[in-house]
This record gives C-alpha cells, structure tokens and sequence, in this order.
C-alpha cells in the first residue's frame, strides 16, 4: 500500500511540474510584445519630433508653379452701416496654400522676387461670389443680360508688365502680389441676393509668366 501511494504522489509531483513549465512559457510572449511595442513607440516619437529646417529655393521659369500661383481674389466691401455694397475682384499672385504657412522670406533688395506677366485673351464675364462657402465663380456673359456691353467692361490698357515684391501694391505673400492695381469688376455696380454678391466683369483666358527671379526661403 504505502508503495502505491508513493507512486501516486510522485506522479502527482510531475504534473505539477509540468504546468508550472507550461504557464511560464506562456509568459514570454507577452513580455518580448510588449518590449517591442514599446521601443517601436519609442522610434516613432523620435522620428517624428525632427524639426523642419529653412532653404532658400531659386525661382525659375521651370518651377515658379511648384510654389505660386495665379488666381482672382475677392474684397467684400462695406458700408458705414456694416452692410455689404459689393466686392472686389483683383488678379493676385499667391503662394500655393500647401507652402504659404512655411514661407519665412521672399528675399530682399536684389533676391526679390521679379516677373514679368503677360495678360492674354480678356473677355467679359459675370462674377458670382457665395458668402457662405467662398467660392468665386466666373459666368458666361450675354450682351443682352445688362445694360453694359462688353467694351463697357472689358479693360481699356494692357496690364501686362513688370512686377515686384516691392513697387507694386499688395501685401505679398499673406494676403497675395496684385497684378491689377484696378479691381475686374465693376464693384461699385454689384447685387447682393441673400448670400450671393454678383458683379460684371472681365476675366482673363491665362497669364503667361515670360520671365522670373528672385529667391523664396521656406521651412522644409
């Protein structure tokens, strides 16, 4: 008898063993995870704390387009009673909105930036601009929709020329390079429709930039 429950206990012995075996094994996964996972944590939030840093780019006829663009840019305009009269819509010269926020300089002296512009095929149009998305859009224009004809409305010089950061009025790069020191529409002329300001105008088919310099220095 006593040697059977020697055997007994001993067997029992084994078993016991062989679970604590088991359980510890179980452990080491969950332990070598969860470093892992922590030291991935920690290589992301070193990568992603790199700061940026400035370079001056040279502006060119082949990559002026990577960092600005052409495009109409609308004043509403008020009176002293704080209601809206019309607008103004201005042929303006703007950073690209991806970069505009990164810009630090666009150069001094010599390294401004410089360009010559060229205005091809003005025609007359009907400007519409919704107060409560921003949207401006350019209509199509019937001779017989006003009381304007289209030579009332379309410009009575060519705008093309020269421009600087410097000697033409804007508040370049925050709020645009004007290339237009007269607004497109006629803006003192304007109906407001609930939300919608509308206006005649003119607006341009393209504008060529045929020369270009000066530098601009944005965070990278």
């Amino acid at each position: 008898m006593k040697k059977w429950i020697a055997l007994l206990l001993a067997a029992a012995l084994c078993l016991i063993l062989t679970a604590c075996g088991d359980d510890k094994t179980e452990e080491n996964p969950g332990t070598v995870q969860e470093q892992t996972t922590a030291d991935s944590l920690q290589d992301t939030g070193t990568s992603s704390s790199a700061e940026l840093t400035e370079q001056t780019v040279e502006i060119t006829l082949d990559n002026w387009q990577d960092y600005f663009e052409f495009r109409p840019d609308v004043h509403v305009l008020k009176d002293s009673n704080n209601e809206i009269r019309g607008m103004q819509v201005i042929f303006k010269f703007f950073p690209k909105e991806a970069i505009a926020e990164n810009i630090v300089d666009v150069g001094e002296d010599d390294e401004r930036i410089v360009f010559d512009a060229q205005y091809i095929d003005p025609y007359a149009c009907v400007f519409s601009y919704d107060l409560n998305t921003q949207k401006l859009t350019i209509g199509e224009y019937a001779e017989d929709s006003s009381t304007y004809s289209a030579d009332d409305l379309l410009p009575s010089e060519d705008w093309s020329g020269t421009y600087d950061s410097i000697y033409n009025g804007a508040y370049f790069p925050t709020d645009g390079f004007r290339l237009n020191m007269y607004p497109l529409n006629k803006y003192d002329d304007c109906t407001v429709t609930d939300a919608i300001i509308e206006s005649y105008g003119y607006a341009y088919s393209s504008v060529e930039i045929t020369r270009i310099k000066g530098t601009v220095t944005i965070l990278k």
